[in-house]
């Protein structure tokens, strides 16, 4: 975390180690995490209500065919920088179909992983102002051939006043659909029509 001033000058500069967390994680020196595996930080938003950090994160780890894409993992830093607090939630896993022999270090993994599209994770906004943060991402096993039976399935984890919950969001149609970020607590929701072409509409999530 770098402190700077109106001129851009580096007043105060503080990192993290993977030794620093051990006290909220049980994590190793090279970044795995016991019965997790490797996680991948997506982004980091600051809450404005507590000028915490939030780090999502996403799980995957080695087995016989490759890597495997779990669970999510949230980081809560509050304003120094400390970690206070994490989060998981299960999701629908991801089976990646790649020769790990061929990567040798596991931010290679999460990069091959997110370029290809196979970690969930879409998008985040805000609930109200000053009042909490939501995060989204599509929860369904992208290996039974995504969305081919006209299930759509979201996540949204929501962040108030320091404390995590989550929710799901169901659709059914056989129309594309997806989900994009509109006005604080609420979601854009597009389907992809053949008679009627591309209909929107906005709708309201629970937190």
């Amino acid at each position: 975390m770098i402190t700077a001033d109106m001129n851009g000058n580096i007043l105060e500069r503080k990192n993290q180690t993977w030794e620093d967390l051990k006290s909220k994680i049980d994590i190793e020196n090279d970044g795995y995490v016991k019965n997790s595996g490797y996680f991948f930080p997506h982004t980091y938003i600051i809450d404005d209500a507590t000028n915490h950090i939030i780090l999502p994160s996403e799980f995957f780890s080695k087995n016989s065919l490759g890597m495997i894409v779990t669970h999510f993992y949230f980081l809560d830093f509050d304003e120094n920088f400390n970690l206070v607090q994490t989060k998981k939630v299960f999701k629908s896993t991801t089976q990646y179909p790649v020769n790990s022999m061929l990567i040798n270090s596991y931010r290679a993994w999460g990069n091959s992983i997110k370029r290809d599209g196979y970690f969930d994770y879409i998008f985040s906004n805000e609930l109200d102002k000053k009042k909490g943060i939501a995060f989204y991402y599509l929860d369904v096993n992208k290996n039974a051939g995504l969305l081919r039976s006209g299930e759509y399935s979201f996540g949204t984890v929501s962040y108030i006043k320091g404390k995590f919950s989550n929710d799901k969001i169901k659709f059914t149609s056989k129309n594309p659909m997806g989900i994009l970020p509109s006005k604080p607590g609420y979601i854009l929701v597009y389907e992809e029509t053949k008679d009627r072409g591309l209909e929107k509409r906005i709708e309201k999530i629970n937190y």
